[in-house]
């Protein structure tokens, strides 16, 4: 069974991409494509076109139309972070500087559920 698992990041440099801090302020979101056995099948890398980036789109619905099962994330604001429980989707916290990294980690049952999202405006609590 593939797992789609979807990662805010920096920029668009395939698995070295580097992890956004912020979910939502993200340049980019990684949906990477995990196998039945622990391996990563493809990474692509689409632009944020959400309202943050000057689009129109609120991010969390636009990801959830993405259907990831798992959302490995610096950092999001509350509505988007219940938005994403509400919707079943794993949100866990990342622990790296890279893809690469958090899906190390990933495969490693390292990460830890996200479980407080940003309650001020900025979201610079990371």
């Amino acid at each position: 069974m593939t797992q789609r698992i979807l990662i805010p990041v920096e920029d668009n440099n395939a698995i070295n991409s580097r992890i956004a801090q912020h979910f939502g302020q993200a340049p980019y979101f990684a949906l990477v494509e995990v196998t039945g056995r622990g391996q990563i099948a493809r990474v692509e890398i689409e632009k944020n076109t959400n309202e943050h980036m000057g689009g129109t789109a609120h991010p969390h619905e636009s990801i959830i139309s993405l259907r990831p099962s798992v959302i490995i994330a610096g950092g999001m604001g509350q509505g988007a972070l219940f938005s994403f429980v509400e919707a079943g989707i794993l949100v866990l916290k990342a622990n790296g500087n890279t893809i690469n990294d958090v899906m190390a980690r990933f495969f490693e049952s390292k990460l830890a559920p996200l479980t407080g999202g940003c309650s001020h405006a900025g979201h610079h609590c990371h």
